[in-house]
């Protein structure tokens, strides 16, 4: 890929052929015009941009899951451990004989801590579905629109002000996704 395969194409710098009506819709050239440059590049689209680019974000999606779940789980082991240490705290002849006793305090409502503990777990998973969500909402556009060209030939026209606008706002949503809640750690 050299770089006279980049040119201006409507809104931004992009891989395109040059004239942009030198390619038929499936990206073979149209007998018409001949391209001067960009054969192929709807292909260099999908191979250099779109392909790594949802490979990451499904990586991303993939890791957060796995991390909230981990999460969620050492924290019912951390309290599921302070429970039973607890127990073990106590004299034994609390417990002597009283066998429905010992049940109870096993099988008690969490203390108001190990409630704030599962609230930061959801707390932190919710930081995560907007982190994650943030790609989701600026490229899921993109990629239709580059698809209906692909397809279609032409840009839908919702598509690509979809594109346009939510594209370069991925930033400040990144922004409003730290601010929203503080970073639980």
């Amino acid at each position: 890929l050299n770089f006279i395969s980049f040119i201006i194409n409507l809104v931004w710098c992009w891989i395109a052929a040059y004239p942009p009506t030198c390619k038929n819709k499936d990206g073979t050239h149209g007998p018409d015009w001949p391209c001067e440059r960009g054969e192929n590049a709807w292909l260099f689209r999908w191979t250099f941009f779109y392909a790594p680019l949802w490979f990451i974000i499904a990586t991303i999606t993939v890791m957060m899951i796995m991390l909230t779940r981990l999460i969620r789980r050492e924290e019912r082991q951390v309290i599921e451990m302070q429970k039973h240490s607890r127990v073990l705290q106590r004299p034994d002849s609390e417990f002597e004989g009283d066998l429905r006793r010992e049940q109870h305090v096993q099988m008690r409502i969490p203390t108001r801590q190990e409630s704030m503990r599962l609230e930061r777990s959801k707390q932190m998973f919710h930081q995560a579905v907007f982190y994650v969500g943030v790609f989701y909402i600026t490229y899921v556009f993109a990629t239709l629109n580059r698809l209906a060209q692909l397809i279609e030939g032409d840009s839908v026209y919702a598509f690509m002000l979809l594109h346009s606008f939510l594209t370069p706002m991925q930033g400040f949503l990144n922004a409003l996704v730290y601010r929203h809640g503080p970073c639980v750690a």
